[in-house]
């Protein structure tokens, strides 16, 4: 239960939230570490215990299947495999929904989380469980570029760095650019970037250019911009915009999961 607790303590804190604008100060980026290193110990213990439980749900059932095939034992030792096949089940339940498990490798979701608290929480954010890693826009390019900032492009190099390891060899990644409702007045930014839609796709491809000038097979990359339309957030009124909705998303998923027309 004290693993649980950890893990548990891990994620209510929130999702690991790393800032490219600053450098995070050397002793809370420690803490930070050993909070995190701390936390991956406990999940791990929490998942061999998950593990060990399971072998003993299969051995227990084996057993009873056995016993019910067989018909050899009295029904008051059936009824008590069952009640331990019933208990075994909820505790395995429990651990399940208390872990949080990521669909990540662990290796991978350690790196990434080691990479985000290293990075800083004012440029990006990862989620383990959903495999989404958000970049603020406000703090990736000026406004009405499509321009990668140098903390960024270094923080994306890294990222392509992680993602080129063999544990992430089966995963692919789609680059999706989102903005707010502000529409875009000025004649030299209109000439590039039309409208909103627009300016988030081209986001999403400078980001592309990076991860695959990185390292990253251009087999593995596809971009989406969705401009003002899927807001992370409701804008202000009046077209007034929110900076939560000015974003860049790269979603890691499992290959083959974007499907091609031929």
């Amino acid at each position: 239960m004290k693993a649980v607790k950890l893990i548990s303590k891990f994620v209510i804190t929130g999702l690991i939230l790393i800032s490219v604008s600053g450098c995070v100060p050397t002793a809370k980026y420690k803490e930070l570490q050993r909070e995190n290193q701390t936390a991956n110990r406990a999940r791990e213990e929490a998942m061999e215990q998950k593990q060990n439980l399971e072998l003993q749900l299969q051995l227990w059932q084996s057993k009873f299947n056995q016993i019910d095939n067989l018909r050899k034992v009295d029904q008051d030792r059936v009824i008590t495999l069952k009640e331990a096949i019933s208990q075994q089940d909820a505790i395995i339940k429990r651990l399940s929904e208390q872990i949080g498990e990521s669909f990540l490798p662990p290796e991978l979701n350690s790196a990434l989380q080691e990479w985000a608290i290293s990075t800083g929480s004012d440029l990006v954010t990862f989620d383990e469980k959903t495999g989404v890693v958000k970049f603020k826009s406000d703090l990736t390019f000026a406004p009405g570029s499509d321009t990668v900032s140098d903390n960024a492009r270094a923080a994306l190099e890294k990222f392509s760095q992680i993602m080129s390891e063999d544990t992430a060899g089966t995963f692919d990644i789609i680059v999706a650019g989102h903005t707010d409702d502000i529409p875009i007045k000025k004649p030299e930014t209109r000439a590039k970037h039309p409208t909103n839609w627009h300016l988030s796709a081209h986001r999403a491809i400078s980001v592309e250019n990076i991860l695959s000038t990185s390292g990253i097979a251009e087999t593995r990359l596809s971009v989406a911009g969705f401009g003002e339309f899927r807001p992370a957030e409701p804008n202000a009124p009046g077209k007034k915009g929110n900076e939560k909705n000015r974003r860049v998303e790269i979603y890691i998923v499992p290959s083959g999961n974007v499907k091609v027309a031929k």
